[in-house]
């Protein structure tokens, strides 16, 4: 009998262990960020200019700034909280504008969130229906030293945003390559880098700091 005992208190001990270990998973599980989920945002806002990617699938990046002056967008700068984003929400949402953008960020990282990624946002003309993008509130003539020193969380924000689309979509955490209108190299790029095929604009600007936000993507990307 004391034989027995011993035996069925393994049982139930090797029983609860199994459980934790059950438990243990399943919440690591929910840590790890899911493909098919959506990053979390601060505000949701999905507007009526989009349309349908037609069965593309995502293989650019861009980046962009809200105040390029090729753009003819109002200027968004650096309202507390949520106001530039709402306010930009409210532009994207414009019919008049015929511009949307599936994300956007501001100069506190706040994010925002305009367009799901299986749609096509209206913000890079013939690279529409393979790109994501997300629009920082900002300016195309910071300097580097300015971003880096006084938009250091905007920047940590488009780098988890670059992440997060990297485990979704398997887009490389790399410098593009494009040809005209077509996408030579998938990976992440600006929209200056997309020429007079993705509208002609400047930027993020010269002082953008491409490459340091690329490494932050791939940290983040590998933790």
């Amino acid at each position: 009998m004391a034989s027995r005992g011993r035996i069925r208190v393994a049982v139930i001990r090797r029983a609860h262990l199994i459980a934790s270990a059950g438990l243990a998973a399943a919440v690591a599980a929910l840590a790890i960020p899911s493909l098919a989920g959506a990053a979390k945002t601060d505000y949701v806002h999905i507007v009526g200019n989009q349309s349908s990617r037609d069965g593309a699938r995502p293989r650019l990046i861009v980046l962009h700034t809200t105040t390029d002056p090729d753009g003819g967008r109002p200027h968004f700068r650096d309202k507390p909280g949520l106001k530039d984003l709402k306010r930009l929400g409210a532009w994207f949402g414009n019919s008049d504008s015929a511009v949307s953008s599936h994300v956007a960020n501001d100069e506190q990282g706040h994010d925002a969130r305009y367009v799901k990624d299986g749609r096509k946002a209206w913000t890079e003309v013939a690279f529409n229906s393979v790109s994501l993008s997300i629009e920082q509130i900002g300016t195309d003539e910071y300097s580097r030293g300015t971003w880096l020193t006084q938009r250091a969380a905007q920047l940590q924000n488009t780098a988890e945003w670059i992440a997060h689309w990297h485990r979704r979509w398997g887009i490389p955490i790399s410098r593009a390559k494009v040809s005209g209108s077509t996408v030579v190299r998938p990976g992440v790029t600006t929209h200056a880098a997309l020429g007079s095929a993705g509208g002609g604009h400047d930027d993020p600007g010269p002082g953008y700091p491409f490459g340091h936000v690329l490494v932050l993507a791939r940290s983040l990307a590998t933790d």
